[in-house]
């Protein structure tokens, strides 16, 4: 039984692990996606902003839920992609198809992307 339990232990421990890492590409392009929505969204949809609706800079709730904003690796059922697409919110062209990749790639977590050296 105790052998069970410690590759059972293991295996959840690995799983985790690889969840927590992010290829260079994907780290890079999930931090882009993040500058996007800071520089772009976060003014009226960060926190303290007029709409208030904080789930654009935080990674959990943009994904997480019932009815997500970002449905990973679905853009055509992504309601932010959607949005930003039709004109609604002012971005540039080059910054929606990083945002269109990002989704498409699984939309990776920014906050696993390794943080810059300073």
């Amino acid at each position: 039984k105790w052998f069970l339990s410690i590759v059972l232990f293991g295996a959840v421990c690995l799983s985790a692990s690889a969840q927590k890492s992010l290829s260079p590409a994907q780290a890079k392009l999930a931090t882009e996606a993040h500058q996007i929505l800071v520089t772009h969204c976060g003014k009226c949809h960060g926190k303290g902003g007029s709409y208030s609706d904080e789930m654009l800079l935080d990674y959990p709730k943009l994904v997480g839920g019932d009815e997500p904003v970002v449905v990973k690796a679905k853009v055509d059922d992504s309601f932010l992609y959607e949005t930003i697409a039709e004109g609604k919110e002012p971005v540039p062209a080059e910054k929606l198809a990083i945002l269109k990749n990002w989704i498409e790639a699984g939309a990776p977590d920014w906050n696993l992307a390794p943080k810059p050296k300073r």
